[in-house]
């Protein structure tokens, strides 16, 4: 749900009576390249954030570090750094790291979690440069 704390405030409603009496994984979404996520502490307090709002804490973090088809192999590998500075700031583990399928390679398929993703949808404008 949402990217901020104001798009998880509407789980935060749901959170003690359906959630919260059962096992569940809340997964952190973290990208180095998304606007206020640019350094591991602004990822920490947004989580904090998140989880205040939803009145749950997160279990694990999966790092989605990606500029769109702009995306290259170094900026996947520059970005496990701060997912790994993100998960021990956090005392969390980095569940996965998402990777675009057609841009892995050997040196890629070594990264611990990796998690191949194919992506469907893309905004218009990378559409437009694409065609």
């Amino acid at each position: 749900v949402g990217g901020d704390d104001d798009g998880a405030i509407a789980l935060g409603r749901y959170a003690p009576k359906f959630i919260e009496s059962g096992d569940y994984e809340f997964f952190y979404v973290i990208s180095q390249y998304r606007y206020l996520m640019s350094d591991p502490g602004e990822s920490v307090a947004l989580l904090r954030d998140i989880e205040f709002a939803t009145h749950l804490k997160a279990t694990s973090i999966i790092n989605n570090s990606n500029i769109g088809t702009a995306t290259t192999k170094e900026d996947v590998l520059r970005a496990l750094a701060y997912a790994d500075e993100v998960a021990k700031e956090t005392g969390l583990p980095v569940a996965y790291t998402t990777v675009e399928r057609g841009l892995i390679d050997e040196e890629l398929e070594k990264i611990p979690n990796l998690l191949p993703v194919d992506v469907f949808v893309r905004p218009v404008w990378e559409e437009n440069m694409e065609g």
